[in-house]
């Protein structure tokens, strides 16, 4: 069964790769022909996040890899960037400039908290492991996983709750159709692969958290490439009276 399941691991892998690969080429290439700088930096994000995602996605196949935080804070940063953009670009084409749920603070919290928990996270691994994990207090095995996962949990949460808000106040179309897409992206990924995967495995690299991961990364493919296909506003167009 687990040979099976590891077969079917690489050829959704391979699959993967392609399909986000295309996002990222499709969300470049449109970025070259957008004239706004607003959606221009939207487009160049979705380019960003698939790439980030893909990493992340496959160096679950070695968790041991000592790159596996590089890739997991950058993703974490790219798509905390990108939502952070994506909020404030919808607030300022709010006619009247509504803070939604006072995100021009909240902001500042996200960004500090983020980023003071790598040092932390790293700190506490230099120390310990320095020791030999000698004396390892019950309570950090339960608060650095948390740390650890903050900066992309963060960014996936204000995407889910606090872009979808701000999106509906947007009224510029084309950035709000964008922006609902990159939302349906969130939400698969935020159930999948922050709440299923946690209760079907603890260990990221195992072929049954792998397929589940899998499985949001192909569902998440189509939503990511509409985001970026929607900055075009001919594209819009079309589709809209399609």
């Amino acid at each position: 069964m687990s040979s099976t399941l590891d077969f079917v691991n690489v050829i959704m892998a391979l699959v993967v790769v392609a399909g986000f690969g295309y996002v990222t080429y499709a969300a470049l290439a449109m970025r070259r022909t957008l004239g706004s700088g607003l959606y221009r930096r939207q487009a160049l994000g979705v380019g960003l996040v698939a790439v980030g995602f893909t990493a992340l996605y496959l160096f679950n196949f070695d968790s041991d890899s000592f790159l596996d935080p590089v890739v997991f804070y950058a993703t974490a940063f790219f798509l905390l960037y990108w939502v952070d953009s994506s909020i404030l670009a919808s607030r300022a084409s709010d006619p009247v400039y509504r803070d939604t749920l006072g995100w021009s603070r909240l902001r500042l919290v996200y960004w500090v908290v983020s980023v003071a928990s790598v040092p932390i996270v790293f700190g506490l691994l230099a120390y310990y492991s320095s020791i030999g994990f000698q004396g390892l207090p019950g309570y950090v095995n339960v608060v650095l996983p948390i740390l650890f996962a903050l900066p992309i949990y963060a960014a996936v949460v204000a995407g889910a709750v606090v872009m979808p808000i701000a999106a509906r106040r947007s009224r510029d179309l084309t950035l709000r159709r964008s922006l609902e897409w990159l939302v349906l992206f969130i939400a698969i990924q935020l159930v999948l692969q922050g709440i299923v995967v946690p209760l079907v495995s603890s260990d990221p690299s195992d072929p049954k958290a792998i397929f589940v991961d899998g499985v949001a990364m192909l569902l998440g493919a189509y939503p990511l490439l509409q985001s970026a296909r929607r900055l075009v506003p001919i594209y819009s167009f079309h589709k809209e009276y399609d």
